[in-house]
């Protein structure tokens, strides 16, 4: 006797999605609409069948070579072919593998992109199977299509264009509600600055912030070329320029430029401009943006989740795209242009994915990105020709960024146990020591100026792997053995280590100290964080008497700089802010290392601070910096020093 047949199951109403689109329901789950049934009916019956069909697989499914990119940059060569990798220069050992089963979001189909794939296909403008009430004499049918076939042509076109903020300024409606006003929103027009001011501001902008973020080519970003693309990233320029202007009207006007480069991000941002120029400007204004008046009040996120979905939406992590905006732009120019051009689009995209998981790791709020989008041949990149010094920088930042992201997605594959947590910390915080050893060896190259910057963010990713393995042991299933407080131990010593070279960096350093004016919000926090493993060991009773010494004085050496800093910068900066935290923390320790007892001090001061409960308490996710900062030492009942030794520097030279 044969078994029954299993028939789907159906339902008994149609879905909820058929009945609001009024389309005809199968009934099954999932739910497979009419409409797609007869799409795909008419592409079998459609006399260009094989066409269309040539057509998807062609240009529609994602082909192995949709990486390549136009100049043959490692960043996208890697993909270029099956055997590309026994070829090119092999991968770190220790860095992660790609998935060949992760999908990206842009390698799904869908059928607006069938529809249009069609459109272009069929280049025929007769319709022998369109049936008129009325006779048509021969050649009418194809003059009434023509224009249809034109229209539809036009408006699934995927040519793709840059629009400039200075065309939709121009198009705006009288009643547009978002409307701008050129006399409110250029510098240049509103007399605010002149020539002369904006090449001031451009010289310090590109002097200072941007070899520490690396997000503009300096030879190709002038006056005259950011100001006729964009008036949104030239106010931005100007504003983050005039910050660092120590003449007396610069700092007058500051508040003004910054209102005014604030504004138009934000009609940017409202106005949908689709621009490479609209992604940098929001980009570096996050990096540089005011302090708000709380933590919760940083919008910082939800300026950067726009910034990378606008780049999503424009496409320039791919090649191909890239090469279109490029001849639409640069027809005429020469080649070293049009290099510089594509390097722009990719410098802006690798920068966008550095911001999305920089931010994430300091706030703790969700990523954009899978750290897998991140391309594995970023880390070559910064070798092709017209490379800017900066290049190196960024490519050094997205190597150790993925890596440890790679490495924290490992950890929840493993069980909680002491053994197993040590086993998974060893492993990787071997492999970001040596790819941070080998990427920081100095040569004779210009990049090589900017390896003190590139070894101050590797060396904070490795301290943010160390809080993820302290907060893992915390919570360890066998937490309370002799092991678990050993390995604990071991993880802080290895901190002290890290941080030690951080803040000799911040002290000693030429490099460091020459920018040190141009410092992000977020290195601000880094230093916070270094200081904080330093007071953390030293409650726990990590090191040696010694190794106490020498570790708070590295953190009082750095005091005097940021003192200096803040005093050349506006009150609104974030450095303001960091300062005095790192002043707070610099009490801690002086009164911790200055007690007749410290294991007494120990034990009756702040005892809430870097407790196992408090990790306990985490969430599985990744400890973001706020959160290791923000460990109850700030709100404390009983304060460890009064006003008069807080604002008292000078006494911090008796514990060095």
């Amino acid at each position: 006797m044969e078994a029954p047949v299993e028939k789907p199951q159906q339902h008994q109403v149609a879905c909820f999605s058929c009945r609001a689109s009024r389309q005809k329901c199968d009934r099954q789950e999932p739910c497979k609409p009419d409409s797609v049934e007869k799409l795909l009916s008419r592409i079998e019956e459609s006399g260009a069948k094989d066409e269309i069909i040539a057509a998807l697989l062609g240009t529609g499914l994602p082909s192995p070579n949709r990486t390549v990119s136009v100049r043959g940059t490692p960043w996208t060569q890697a993909q270029s072919s099956t055997d590309s990798r026994a070829t090119s220069q092999p991968a770190h050992p220790d860095s992660p593998t790609e998935d060949d089963e992760y999908n990206h979001p842009e390698d799904l189909i869908s059928p607006l992109s069938i529809v249009t794939t069609a459109i272009a296909t069929n280049t025929s403008i007769q319709c022998e199977r369109l049936r008129s009430q009325m006779p048509m004499q021969p050649g009418v049918r194809e003059a009434i299509m023509a224009p249809i076939k034109e229209r539809l042509g036009a408006y699934f076109s995927s040519h793709r264009a840059q629009q400039k903020d200075w065309d939709v300024l121009a198009a705006q409606a009288v009643d547009c509600p978002f409307k701008l006003e050129k006399g409110t929103c250029d510098p240049l027009a509103s007399r605010l600055i002149d020539d002369s001011d904006a090449t001031v501001y451009f010289q310090l902008f590109f002097s200072t912030r941007n070899p520490l973020v690396g997000l503009l080519d300096a030879t190709l970003h002038t006056v005259d070329y950011v100001y006729a693309s964009s008036f949104t990233l030239f106010s931005v320029i100007c504003a983050l320029g005039c910050a660092m202007s120590a003449r007396p009207r610069d700092r007058a006007i500051y508040p003004v430029l910054m209102n005014l480069a604030s504004g138009n991000v934000k009609w940017s941002i409202a106005a949908a401009v689709k621009s490479l120029a609209t992604i940098q400007a929001i980009v570096n204004m996050q990096y540089w943006t005011p302090v708000s008046p709380t933590q919760v009040d940083d919008t910082s996120s939800i300026s950067l989740s726009y910034a990378m979905q606008l780049a999503r939406e424009m496409g320039i992590s791919r090649s191909e795209v890239i090469r279109e905006y490029v001849n639409a732009e640069c027809e005429s120019s020469p080649s070293e242009n049009k290099g510089r051009c594509i390097r722009n689009f990719e410098r802006t995209w690798l920068r966008t994915l550095i911001a999305d998981k920089g931010f994430g790791i300091m706030n703790g709020k969700l990523h954009s990105v899978n750290w897998k989008e991140i391309p594995s041949s970023a880390a070559q990149w910064w070798k092709a020709p017209l490379a800017e010094p900066t290049d190196r920088m960024l490519s050094g930042i997205i190597e150790i960024r993925r890596l440890l992201l790679s490495q924290v997605d490992k950890r929840k594959q493993a069980n909680s146990t002491t053994s197993s947590i040590v086993e998974w910390h060893k492993e990787s915080y071997d492999a970001l020591t040596q790819l941070r050893n080998e990427r920081c060896i100095k040569d004779d190259s210009p990049s090589a100026q900017l390896l003190p910057v590139l070894a101050f963010y590797m060396d904070h990713s490795i301290l943010v792997l160390n809080a993820q393995a302290l907060r893992d042991l915390a919570a360890a299933e066998d937490n309370t053995s002799p092991s678990s407080s050993e390995a604990l131990l071991d993880i802080e010593r290895k901190s002290i280590e890290v941080a030690s070279r951080v803040l000799d960096l911040l002290s000693l350093d030429k490099t460091i100290i020459e920018l040190a004016l141009g410092f992000q919000n977020n290195q601000y926090l880094m230093i916070c964080h270094v200081m904080t493993e330093v007071l953390r060991a030293i409650k726990r009773g990590a090191l040696t008497p010694e190794e106490n010494s020498a570790a708070a004085g590295k953190v009082i050496g750095v005091i005097p700089l940021l003192d200096q800093i803040v005093q050349l910068l506006p009150a609104t900066s974030a450095a303001h802010l960091y300062f005095d935290l790192a002043r707070f923390f610099a009490c801690q320790i002086d009164s911790l290392m200055g007690a007749p007892d410290l294991q007494e001090m120990r034990e009756t001061i702040d005892t809430g601070m870097f407790t196992d409960d408090w990790f306990k308490a985490m969430d599985t996710g990744m400890p973001d910096v706020y959160t290791l900062l923000d460990m109850g030492y700030l709100g404390m009942d009983q304060p460890m020093m009064d006003t008069d030794d807080f604002m008292a520097l000078n006494d911090f030279n008796s514990i060095t």
